[in-house]
């Protein structure tokens, strides 16, 4: 991780901190569908209930999610004043679905969306308009599709129906019908309500702006308690999926938006450290940089003249070639003058007081050694000598 910090800088981290950003709110807003995902209130794509769910929720309704089978166990912890809904992922979703009519008799209500087979029901697509919009109890929805429900009968007999399910023994009532059959149809079983609905996706993400659609959904579900069937979508609790051999944490993330946003998480970081270690084209090498020697020259003699404490060395040799330089800039040449000839020729040019060249002389026929704070000193102001400007 270290490493990583120190390969990044601030613009790299926030274009990483931007791309992390964008893609969970890609990943929330348009997560990538799976057949499983069709009807789910997990699902936050157009075909997913996600937004009913939270509509409910903002309602003050007890909505849940069930991620477990639908057995005896779990009607009978819920065996007054709940609804129970189904919502199918394609047309074989609900073959062969076992209803408990007996828990319905108490006063429960079981909800099929995207009713499609029963042993006494089934679909058929029909001439209709596509899209509809019928009268409801909640007021106006829209509706696109083409299937209506319509009871099965055999083949040349128009009066009787042999296959026709004890269900069909009770009382029925068409909830939204039209010209071709039956859109939403309710079965009264003692105190409680079968319900199918044929459209599919009739309170889906899609019809967000419709509000008709959810609230007649919500209608139809009205009792206090309500469930929604997600182990048919294959989310599974972790209890559950321990019974079904699914129990571990990365098993059961895999059923979930989570483990969509992990993965993009970290194709993106992956491809960050991939283009950081590992540029396109041709491998370039690294030039190493030309030696200057007389820089390294001069280095190594310091390096030894400070460690002999060569302070004398140093003023002699330094002074000597600045006071020549200084010489032909007064015009004397490069002979040998008296310091008052130099120092009394440069404060007339430059007009600077005679101290300061004073002391370089001072320090260059001094007898004791310089010390090495003495040394900067005494260098540095021979700097700022050599470098005045001479009129």
């Amino acid at each position: 991780m270290q490493s990583l910090k120190q390969a990044l800088n601030p613009r790299q981290w926030w274009t990483l901190a931007l791309t992390a950003i964008a893609l969970i709110l890609l990943t929330l807003i348009n997560a990538p569908s799976s057949p499983q995902s069709v009807g789910s209130s997990y699902s936050k794509t157009p075909e997913g209930y996600g937004a009913w769910y939270e509509y409910m929720e903002k309602k003050g309704t007890t909505i849940d999610r069930l991620r477990k089978p639908n057995n005896s166990e779990f009607f009978n912890a819920n065996s007054k004043n709940t609804t129970f809904i189904q919502i199918a992922i394609d047309n074989s979703s609900f073959t062969g679905q076992s209803i408990d009519t007996n828990w319905i008799e108490k006063g429960n209500r079981w909800i099929i969306i995207g009713a499609t087979q029963s042993s006494s029901r089934k679909v058929k697509a029909t001439k209709a308009s596509f899209t509809s919009q019928p009268n409801t109890i909640a007021g106006p929805i829209k509706i696109d599709t083409t299937r209506r429900l319509i009871k099965a009968k055999p083949a040349g007999n128009t009066n009787t129906d042999a296959n026709t399910d004890t269900l069909l023994d009770r009382q029925e009532e068409s909830l939204i019908q039209d010209d071709y059959g039956t859109l939403v149809m309710k079965n009264t079983l003692g105190k409680g309500e079968l319900i199918y609905i044929v459209p599919q996706f009739i309170a889906a993400n899609a019809y967000q702006l419709n509000p008709g659609n959810f609230k007649y959904l919500s209608t139809l579900a009205k009792n206090d308690r309500i469930w929604i069937d997600e182990y048919l979508h294959g989310y599974r609790d972790i209890e559950t999926a321990k019974e079904e051999g699914k129990g571990s944490l990365f098993e059961f993330l895999a059923q979930t938006p989570i483990m969509i946003l992990f993965t993009q998480l970290l194709i993106g970081i992956s491809v960050l450290i991939y283009g950081k270690n590992c540029r396109f084209g041709k491998v370039k090498t690294v030039e190493p940089p030309p030696i200057n020697n007389s820089l390294a020259y001069i280095r190594a003699m310091a390096g030894i003249l400070q460690k002999a404490n060569s302070t004398d060395f140093v003023t002699e040799t330094l002074s000597k070639a600045e006071i020549t330089k200084l010489q032909r800039n007064l015009g004397l040449g490069t002979a040998p003058q008296a310091p008052a000839t130099i120092i009394k020729l440069w404060t007339e040019k430059t007009g600077r007081s005679s101290r300061d060249l004073e002391q370089i002389f001072n320090g260059l026929h001094r007898q004791q050694k310089l010390s090495e704070a003495e040394l900067i000193k005494w260098l540095t102001l021979l700097q700022n000598i050599a470098a005045q400007k001479i009129n």
